[in-house]
């Protein structure tokens, strides 16, 4: 898993780097607990994700609009909401999408694939990384989604940030000799909404034949 560690590394790098750059100060994850506390009662999970399959969310806490998205070089394509984000970074291997107001972050990295995917060993370097910084991590779960055409793994955990609490719904697919990470971090408070949302793109992933 030499390899997949490297990337990831270099994602959470990257991620660093995206919110050095930013012009505009980030709301401060408090403030966002605050104008949205989690309610996880008023979240109806199968109804977000029917609204992202049809391309329109209309829920009291967020409207989204969504579009094909074309992931990089993969051949991948999926239900994305473009006009919720500001794209930050747009290469070869790195495609990033920031909403500042809301402190929710998407990051899409494409590689190439050199090992078999093992959600275990995975699980064990991220979290021994995260020790090495000095970083609680609560591990909330891990498995494996469907879309149309492909199986998903996945996982979902949560560390602590000067300023609280931040969730990462990691995503790991391959299609031919490529490797598809997406990384979904933001505040714990939208933790739950994120990942019906989330779930919902999932399902609407195809793959070019």
């Amino acid at each position: 898993m030499k390899y997949l560690d490297e990337e990831i590394a270099k994602l959470e790098k990257e991620q660093r780097r995206q919110k050095l750059l930013q012009e505009q100060p980030v709301k401060p994850i408090n403030e966002e607990a605050k104008a949205y506390p989690r309610q996880e009662e008023t979240l109806n999970h199968e109804e977000i994700i029917i609204g992202v399959k049809n391309g329109f969310l209309d829920h009291e806490i967020i409207q989204l609009n969504f579009e094909r998205l074309n992931i990089l070089n993969t051949g991948i394509s999926l239900n994305f909401p473009k006009d919720y984000f500001i794209c930050a970074l747009d290469t070869e291997e790195h495609l990033v999408f920031n909403n500042n107001d809301h402190a929710i972050n998407f990051i899409f990295n494409s590689f190439e694939a050199k090992e078999t995917f093992s959600m275990t060993k995975m699980k064990t370097t991220m979290i021994q990384q995260y020790k090495d910084m000095e970083i609680p991590v609560n591990w909330i779960e891990d498995g494996v989604m469907n879309s149309r055409q492909q199986e998903v793994n996945y996982c979902l955990f949560t560390n602590y940030v000067a300023n609280g609490v931040v969730f990462n719904f990691l995503a790991f697919l391959r299609t031919g000799s490529r490797q598809l990470l997406i990384n979904i971090n933001g505040t714990d408070q939208r933790r739950d909404l994120w990942k019906a949302i989330v779930e919902g793109m999932i399902a609407t992933l195809e793959v070019e034949s």
